[in-house]
């Protein structure tokens, strides 16, 4: 495979212990969502994070250049050249996933179920997650060819969907507040709404936006569907998201109540986690949530 296609290294932080290498109770968490690639270190033993790396997927429609990138970072990586994570957690977005309640879910149906709201192709696997905070299973396809990739480079990982992480948080999160929370979670060009009440997930689905219209036209209609005030029930942010961005500023024009998510209060983080915004990475830091 040619090695022509650029890789951006957009966020790179390591801490100084990692200079004596990585110890056996290090956990790698990865996301990979259509535009980019971002991995994290945690330090079980001292219950911290000590690494996030990101990279931006150039010309990222093909999965070709993706595969092409997806080699060109494993191979001048060094953190990830090592093999002795004691455990690989990797969560990947889709645009194809259903979610059915668990009382209707059954294994050998999952394509079955997942054909009823989307289309699926030959090079398309499926799979399916249990959110252990909801009586929910999330069915989702990936990419045959990404998943090989994965495969033969991480042995033995465990594989999880794009915003199982985003959901489980939330419902972990918010399971004694009796109000309605709206959380939305920002990609480049996707975002996550996550709406749950104590602990029960009321809503989740996935949009994609190209301008700050588009993107505040999803969130009034999720309001609107679900009879929910713009003026007294809160919106937490989370993900590419500040008071700079455009899709921030169309929000603020219709929602009253707006606030940021934080970092897990069950792990620390070293101190270079500083120089990044607490929402930043949000479903990456709650990944931990998907393998204890």
């Amino acid at each position: 495979m040619s090695n022509t296609i650029e890789i951006n290294k957009r966020t790179n932080i390591v801490d100084e212990s990692l200079m004596n290498g990585v110890g056996e109770q290090t956990q790698l968490f990865i996301s990979i969502n259509s535009d980019h690639f971002a991995y994290a270190l945690l330090d079980k033993e001292k219950n911290k994070f000590v690494a996030l790396t990101e990279y931006r997927f150039a010309n990222p429609d093909t999965i070709e250049s993706k595969l092409e990138q997806l080699q060109n970072i494993r191979e001048s990586d060094s953190l990830l050249e090592k093999n002795n994570y004691s455990s690989v957690c990797i969560a990947v977005n889709s645009s194809k996933f259903a979610l059915i309640p668990s009382h209707f879910y059954q294994k050998e149906l999952e394509r079955d179920i997942l054909a009823l709201t989307c289309s699926i192709n030959e090079e398309e696997v499926v799979f399916s997650d249990q959110l252990k905070y909801a009586e929910t299973h999330i069915i989702y396809a990936l990419d045959r060819p990404i998943l090989a990739a994965i495969g033969d480079w991480f042995d033995g990982a465990k594989l999880f969907f794009g915003a199982t992480a985003l959901i489980e948080s939330q419902l972990l999160k918010n399971k004694n507040n009796t109000e309605k929370i709206v959380t939305v979670n920002v990609r480049m060009h996707d975002y996550d709404i996550v709406v749950t009440e104590t602990n029960r997930l009321i809503f989740f689905n996935s949009f994609h936006y190209q301008t700050s219209e588009d993107f505040i036209y999803f969130i009034l209609f999720t309001f609107e569907q679900l009879g929910l005030n713009p003026e007294n029930v809160s919106l937490k942010f989370a993900g590419e998201v500040d008071k700079t961005s455009p899709t921030y500023f169309i929000t603020s024009k219709y929602i009253r109540n707006i606030s940021y998510a934080t970092r897990p209060d069950s792990n620390e983080f070293s101190y270079g986690f500083d120089q990044l915004a607490p929402h930043s990475h949000y479903s990456l830091f709650n990944q931990p949530l998907c393998v204890s």
